[in-house]
């Protein structure tokens, strides 16, 4: 036009791409389209800011396009990049770029930013087909883009909060929205099709500053993105395909051999990678100096309103059209937000609302069909909070979850863990058979490398905070329906805390993590009932803190432990009652695995790649696993007697243990144990037993001694360290006093019998009857000793109590135990 400005208009009617090599997919590109319509119609026009018809914006550009099909086969992706890798050397051109380069293009891009463009795209329903073989048919991915919309508009920037009036703001910015409407994925197979998820919308605002914003007032980029749902239904079968496309698609070789060398494809795979290489040498030699306050570069938000995954068993249904999905796993209300600085600091926020897990199996009865929800908790309470900030010295993470509530119900997990334990079968299979595919790959990973960009290898700040509160667990001994006992565990609030060190500082050489267990509580109830009643009524341990230290090393320095790991418990308290046994007893039993029948095949039989190494001599070498120390504290037992309704009961007797310490080394050359108890006693509480104070302790050891130390070593055969003895036990009891008086024995056999008729009338779900065990086969005879004890004893003195003195006293002294178990079974 005459005032310098420009319009275009562009149609096409048909676009196609074909594949020369013969196979069903091998129309790499196809497109449909109305007759009475182009497949793409583009529009483009430039517009003068001096006209008085100026539109507001300086260029714009259109675009309508019909549908495409594409097939993705990576066999043809390898061919095109082995056919323009003989173009690689351009490459050398941008290894090239300087500095000076990259700071111009920066300048260039700043100008371009201002000017003002006006975007309107409609793509109607793109659909990429990704087969799982080149020359498979029938089975492959079909993935529906949907209808994708894309326009903008030019608006005033909406003024800063908290910007003085006295500051003048006249900025202004692209805003623009991309509309992807009806997102579909489908597998397609050779006997069955499923949708795996289905009409999902998402939303992008995108808007940016196209004036000079000199004083950052504005971020560079804002997007927000939300969707609104994506609902998953994976199928066993689809594993199938899903590796097939792995193992097959991703491995085949190309058509034909090319006479370009493979050499070249590496250099083509990195010529994108000069261009990033050359903007981050330019980076990291332009001084630049962002004051006090750098300015947001980038902010994103993003909203999900729902995440559910589904997994079936198999096709999804059985030959009589039966339902076999198994879980439903969901996430609500999901809201993320990262606010980046150009110094490249950056945070981020993530939360959500809920998590649910439900047990869908329609073809078993289960009362406790919510396997995870969160607790009953105020409605404000997000389930996850994480909040990551990252700078150029340190990095955190702050992860909340909160109060959680999970039933156990025990054939819905084992069918759980089958699945997956047939989902890893498969899987490693497919991989290895992925893996001889590419063996015979050339190696294109000397290709180019970014060794000449400056690394800043000074050891970051790195923490992490994660807390747990208040996660609630039941185990319940029927799911059939809501009845009988349930054993609900209150895990309290859990804390881990990890903390690296300041920036600089030398690396350590273990990574320490720790972790904080505080009012832990156990008790038992009717059904899934949670009441404060049932705590107090049924409770089997009360209030008790655990404390550890997780280390894990950090080098490759063989004489620490792979793993390092202190616990502490000051002490903890046990209730028990007959009730209480038979119930946890009920629980137990009912926690039965599947039949042997839905197990997977046994391997014993397969055969293995395994190398016969017999006249091969690899030297040993020293590995430390891990080394633990534990300890608690007090650890006391309370038996109380019940009778009637009065489920709490009446004190009966306490036994207590000080001082508990237990250490455990080990290393593939052999394995340390050792265990010390600086204190026992039993003492009688029951109130109608008229003995003396002294005589309460029915058991009581000395202070000052270990009442009990043990050591345990074993040493495996193929050890160095062998001396000829398997298992190795030793320990000492230093002295003990135990008081026998006819009241309180007549009680703990009292109550002894009622316990063992309460224990007798327990039926076991799932329990069936024992067939006759067959002979076991005679093991054969092996060398040296299996295993050798030695145990020493100091003294005990039992002593008979009557009308609350001691009129007879037995005394055991410097008794000795020696014991082999040879390997001919002598």
């Amino acid at each position: 036009n005459e005032d310098t400005t420009i319009g275009l208009d562009v149609s096409l009617q048909e676009l196609s791409a074909r594949d020369f090599y013969d196979s069903p997919w091998s129309n790499t590109l196809t497109t449909s389209r109305d007759d009475s319509q182009d497949f793409i119609n583009v529009s483009f026009s430039t517009h003068n800011r001096a006209r008085s018809n100026y539109p507001g914006h300086d260029m714009a550009i259109g675009c309508k396009m019909g549908a495409v099909k594409v097939a993705f086969t990576n066999r043809i992706v390898k061919e095109v990049a082995t056919y323009f890798g003989a173009f690689a050397k351009m490459q050398d051109v941008l290894t090239s770029a300087t500095a000076a380069l990259a700071e111009t293009t920066k300048e260039r891009a700043k100008e371009f930013s201002e000017v003002r463009m006006k975007i309107d795209v409609d793509i109607t329903n793109p659909m990429v087909v990704i087969p799982r073989a080149t020359n498979d048919p029938d089975n492959y991915f079909l993935l529906d883009l949907g209808r994708i919309i894309i326009k903008n508009s030019i608006n005033p920037a909406p003024r800063p909060q908290g910007l003085p009036d006295s500051v003048e703001f006249n900025e202004s910015i692209d805003q623009m929205r991309i509309e992807v409407v009806k997102l579909n994925l489908q597998t397609i197979q050779t006997h069955f099709k499923a949708v795996l998820f289905l009409h999902t919308n998402i939303n992008v605002d995108f808007s940016r500053p196209i004036t000079r914003n000199a004083d950052h007032l504005i971020p560079d980029i804002k997007m927000a993105v939300a969707i609104s749902n994506i609902s998953l239904d994976f199928k066993e079968e689809m594993l199938d395909l899903v590796f097939g496309f792995l193992s097959e698609n991703m491995t085949e070789p190309t058509g034909s051999p090319d006479v370009i060398e493979l050499a070249s494809v590496a250099e083509y795979l990195n010529f994108d990678t000069s261009i990033w290489k050359a903007e981050e040498l330019a980076k990291s030699q332009l001084k630049v100096d962002y004051g006090d306050k750098p300015w947001k570069s980038l902010v994103l938000s993003a909203k999900l309103d729902q995440v559910s995954f589904k997994i079936s068993k198999g096709t999804g249904f059985d030959s009589a059209g039966e339902s076999l999905a198994l879980a439903n796993f969901m996430m609500n209300d999901m809201v993320a937000g990262i606010d980046m600085l150009v110094d490249d600091s950056m945070v981020l926020k993530f939360s959500m609302k809920e998590i649910v897990l439900d047990d869908v199996r329609t073809y078993a009865k289960n009362e406790y069909r919510r396997i995870l929800e969160p607790r009953a908790v105020e409605n404000s309470e997000n389930q996850l909070e994480l909040t990551l900030t990252q700078d150029t010295k340190s990095m955190g993470i702050d992860l909340h979850f909160g109060s959680p509530k999970v039933y156990l119900a025990s054939s819905m997990l084992f069918e759980v863990a089958d699945f997956g334990a047939k989902l890893g079968a498969q899987a490693s299979e497919k991989i290895a058979l992925m893996t001889e595919r590419m063996g015979g790959t050339a190696d294109l990973s000397q290709g180019y490398t970014l060794s000449e960009l400056p690394v800043d290898e000074t050891p970051k700040r790195m923490t992490l905070h994660l807390k747990v509160d208040a996660p609630l667990v039941f185990v319940p001994s029927h799911i059939e329906e809501k009845k009988g006992p349930t054993i609900v565990i209150d895990l309290g609030r859990v804390v881990v805390d990890h903390d690296s060190g300041e920036y600089g500082a030398p690396a350590a050489d273990f990574m320490e993590y720790k972790i904080d267990m505080s009012n832990l509580n156990a008790y038992i109830t009717e059904r899934d009932n949670a009441d404060s009643k049932s705590y107090e009524d049924g409770a089997v341990v009360k209030k008790f803190d655990m404390h550890f230290k997780v280390g894990v090393r950090t080098n490759q320095n063989s004489d620490l432990p792979a793993t390092r790991l202190y616990g502490k418990l000051p002490e903890i308290n046990v209730f028990v009652t007959k009730e209480k046994l038979r119930d946890i007893l009920i629980v137990a039993g009912s926690i039965v695995p599947p039949p042997a029948s839905n197990a997977l095949p046994s391997t014993e039989s397969q055969p293995t790649n395994a190398v016969a190494t017999a006249d091969v001599t690899v030297p040993f070498k020293k590995e430390f696993i891990l080394d633990a120390v534990f300890s608690i504290e007090r650890f006391n037992l309370m038996l109380r007697e019940t009778r009637g309704d009065d489920r709490r009961g009446t004190a009966l007797a306490r036994i207590s243990f000080d001082g508990l310490e237990t250490k455990f080394a080990m290393t593939n050359e052999r394995m340390n144990l050792a265990v010390q108890l600086a204190r026992l006693r039993i003492k009688d509480r029951t109130e109608h037993n008229k003995v003396s104070a002294v005589t309460k302790n029915l058991v009581a050891s000395e202070k000052g001694a270990n009442i009990i130390a043990i050591e345990y070593e074993g040493i495996p055969k193929e050890s160095p360290l062998y001396k000829g003895v398997d298992h190795y036990a030793k320990g000492s009891f230093s002295e003990l006093d135990i008081n026998v008086n006819r009241t309180t024995v007549s009680t703990l056999l009292r109550f002894t019998n009622d316990l063992t008729r309460e224990l007798a009338t327990v039926a076991l779900p799932g329990a069936q009857p024992q067939e006759e065990a067959a002979a076991a086969p005679v093991a054969a005879f092996s060398e040296g000793v299996i295993f050798r004890m030695n145990f020493g004893l100091s003294a005990i003195r039992l002593s008979l109590v009557k009308e609350q003195r001691k009129f007879l006293q037995v005394s055991l002294d410097k008794t000795l135990l020696d014991f082999d178990l040879n390997g001919d079974n002598s």
